[in-house]
């Protein structure tokens, strides 16, 4: 069994749902977890290390492992260090077999269960976006965000930058995808759509369209009017009513973003997962609680699907006729910070 860590650094005064993500940590045993912070913990699982450092204790360690000026003037800007944490934490990760970085607005569901499921041991990265990724330990794959890809992404001049660059997830996409086969970019998580209240997952991102599209391919849809998601006995679980029969999908973990939510109540060993919160409960019929939490309303649906749909149509406009792809735009926006930042 590969052993693994994964190392999450927050400044600042934790979140409301940060025990629901130490508590997911937690019901993975057999695999590290390093949290970096400035805040003071107790009470932690046994497979969790709190490392206490501000802000500026990071800067400084940053810079002993690069011969240039680096910048981290706040905590939006670790964004684009996460693909160097295995260069940059050498020292603490020796032990281990893989390394990732994570975010902390997720809730793990069984980890080894998907790592073994989809053969981590075959890739060097595992996984496409920062919420979640991992990278096989070793010297060579430690540095592979030192590579270039289409004259952007010069980890270099993305480090002496005060700006973001988006280098956890649209860069570090470009230097393996030319390493195609050893990089696993399935969306096997769930990543909840922030724009709408009620729980549904996020049908595309614009600068990698690609995982979604292959998940629709594989699947047909994302969503159901008739839908809920539940986190029991360690899993993360997608329970949906399809032509009248309940079904299923598991999930590697559930990406809660932009929303403020907690705990409510203890934790059990089944948990509703909706409306800003993450509630125990006992109830067996899933029509009742998809009405009772995360039921369905057209009006809003419609405005959210409506907004969707001009969206689309704005995207389609520029694929379409100025012919310029989405992930061009946001790399086009890149280029703009870079040549501001060199003027």
């Amino acid at each position: 069994m590969k052993k693994i860590c994964i190392i999450t650094i927050y400044i600042g005064k934790l979140p409301d749902y940060f025990n629901v993500w130490l508590k997911s940590c937690e019901n993975n045993k057999s695999i590290d977890f390093i949290i970096i912070t400035d805040q003071i913990l107790h009470d932690i699982p046994d497979n969790v290390k709190c490392i206490n450092m501000s802000l500026e204790d990071l800067e400084s360690k940053f810079q002993k492992k690069f011969d240039f000026k680096i910048k981290l003037k706040t905590p939006f800007k670790l964004c684009d260090y996460k693909p160097a944490y295995g260069y940059i934490f050498e020292e603490e990760l020796t032990k281990y077999d893989y390394w990732g970085h994570c975010d902390i607005d997720l809730i793990f569901g069984d980890l080894r269960y998907f790592f073994n499921k989809c053969n981590l041991e075959k890739y060097n990265k595992f996984l496409p976006l920062g919420h979640l990724s991992l990278y096989k330990n070793n010297y060579e794959n430690n540095r592979k965000f030192m590579e270039k890809t289409n004259g952007l992404y010069d980890y270099k001049f993305i480090f002496s930058s005060e700006k973001n660059f988006l280098f956890d997830e649209l860069g570090i996409i470009r230097i393996y995808e030319k390493d195609f086969n050893t990089f696993f970019d399935k969306m096997i998580f769930a990543d909840v759509w922030p724009k709408r209240k009620r729980y549904t997952l996020c049908t595309k991102l614009k600068y990698y369209q690609k995982i979604y599209l292959d998940f629709k391919n594989n699947f047909g849809r994302f969503n159901y009017n008739k839908q809920i998601f539940m986190w029991e006995n360690g899993k993360i679980f997608q329970y949906y009513f399809y032509k009248g029969q309940l079904c299923s999908r598991e999930y590697i973990y559930i990406h809660i973003q932009k929303r403020k939510w907690k705990l409510s109540g203890e934790f059990s060993n089944k948990m509703v997962i909706s409306n800003n919160f993450v509630l125990s409960t006992e109830e067996k019929d899933y029509r009742k609680l998809i009405n009772e939490y995360n039921r369905y309303f057209i009006l809003n649906d419609l405005y959210d699907d409506i907004y969707g749909f001009i969206e689309h149509c704005i995207d389609y406009f520029k694929r379409k006729v100025l012919k310029i792809n989405s992930n061009i735009i946001v790399e086009k926006n890149i280029e703009r910070n870079m040549n501001e930042n060199q003027n």
